[in-house]
């Protein structure tokens, strides 16, 4: 059975607790404190900022790959519109090259039962 300084709950508070004591009193002791920008509300600080411009750069390079797909897409597709017209003028005039074909074969049929 385990030995608690005080019980099983308290005792985590305690050494928590002991802990921010320990560091506030390591922060504002004259003798032991931090220079100037060294302290750690300033180092939080710091990394927070450092961060956030990381952040913003990586947030730029993806909206400048994502216009760059977008625009290799846009003319893809433009080049896809302009082969789909062109086959369908092929299609349109091989049709028509192919009614006026039967239209030809047809009459000379009509008129070879005329006779």
């Amino acid at each position: 059975m385990p030995k608690y300084l005080i019980s099983r709950t308290v005792d985590p508070l305690l050494g928590v607790f002991t802990g921010f004591l320990a560091y506030y009193l390591h922060e504002t002791n004259p003798r032991t404190a931090p220079g100037p920008g060294h302290t750690l509300r300033d180092l939080i600080v710091w990394k927070y900022n450092s961060a956030q411009v990381e952040r913003e750069a990586v947030a730029a390079a993806a909206a400048v790959a994502e216009q760059d797909e977008l625009e290799a897409v846009r003319r893809e597709l433009a080049a896809a519109e302009v082969v789909d017209e062109s086959v369908v003028l092929g299609q349109v005039k091989a049709a028509s090259a192919a009614a006026a074909a039967t239209a030809t074969t047809t009459g000379a049929a009509t008129a070879d039962r005329a006779v």
